[in-house]
């Protein structure tokens, strides 16, 4: 792919959750419910949509769309999707037996939304297919997560939502495959480039009261960063660049030839932190499987959410 293709292969990605637990939600609602049939709540108060902390929580990256075997995935950072201390805030309240599996399992936020580009909002308007909600339902989820240390995470669009990744595809965003990867070992020194969503070049944007519950603000076209390798650790799966990035391109591709060599992970100082692409194959496979097993099972999720 080049590089202008690698433009519309990112997807500005948002996981959502809740400040307030679930649990603590339920009570407050009960006791509106109860504050109403008393007679002690207005109804125009019962009636107002009431804020308990709902989708308060936004965490914002950059995902690549990538196809494979026929089959959609977005391939990101797991701290994009996941959040350990957020994680024990959804499950407070919670009988201790489930906070205890919960504690055991890969955690996702709740809901994600797709940030629509600029250029897709003056062409094709809001997204309409733009959500992922409850991947964390069923016993075999649409995800995989690596380990904390090497911070990737793959999502299957076809096992989670199909028209997620059917509206990418009208939209003219361009899905990556096995071609427009390389394993090659990253050279120092070599020019590398990325594109992203950074914190700086994305907007606010207001929406309905209605929709702010259910779709990301953020908007913004993907921005495109060059640098050159400075570090190749040799006893790990990382590299080092010094591609100028900032919060938000995390999850997104550095590209070398039209390849992708490696995914942003973090930033120390001036140095930017990649893991390679065969780790990222490594974690694709294993979805890929799941996914397999769950087709011969038969047992897929719905297109409604």
């Amino acid at each position: 792919m080049d590089k202008n293709a690698w433009k519309h292969a990112v997807v500005h990605l948002e996981g959502a959750g809740d400040t307030i637990p679930p649990m603590h939600q339920f009570d407050e609602m009960h006791k509106e419910m109860d504050a109403y049939d008393r007679g002690e709540l207005d109804p125009r108060d019962f009636l107002r949509p009431q804020d308990h902390g709902s989708r308060a929580v936004r965490s914002r990256g950059t995902a690549i769309f990538f196809h494979y075997n026929t089959l959609r995935y977005l391939l990101t950072a797991r701290h994009v999707v996941s959040d350990p201390e957020y994680a024990s805030i959804f499950s407070s309240g919670m009988p201790l037996f489930v906070q205890a599996a919960l504690a055991e399992m890969d955690w996702v936020y709740p809901i994600f939304f797709r940030g629509p580009t600029v250029d897709e909002l003056q062409r094709f308007g809001e997204p309409r297919y733009g959500k992922l909600v409850n991947l964390m339902a069923g016993p075999v989820h649409p995800f995989t997560l690596s380990e904390p240390d090497e911070d990737l995470a793959v999502i299957s669009l076809d096992r989670a939502y199909p028209p997620f990744a059917d509206e990418l595809l009208e939209r003219e965003y361009v899905p990556c495959g096995m071609d427009d990867l390389s394993s090659d070992p990253v050279e120092m020194g070599a020019e590398v480039y990325s594109w992203g969503f950074p914190v700086g070049s994305v907007e606010e944007r207001d929406l309905h009261p209605a929709a702010q519950h259910w779709a990301s603000s953020a908007v913004g076209n993907p921005q495109l960063a060059t640098g050159n390798v400075t570090d190749v650790m040799y006893d790990g799966p990382f590299f080092e660049s010094e591609i100028p990035v900032e919060h938000g391109n995390s999850g997104g591709a550095i590209v070398q030839h039209g390849k992708l060599k490696g995914l942003v992970l973090s930033r120390n100082e001036a140095r930017v932190r990649a893991v390679r692409t065969e780790e990222l194959l490594k974690l694709l496979g294993v979805q890929f499987e799941k996914d397999e097993f769950l087709k011969h099972r038969g047992a897929g999720r719905s297109d409604a959410q």
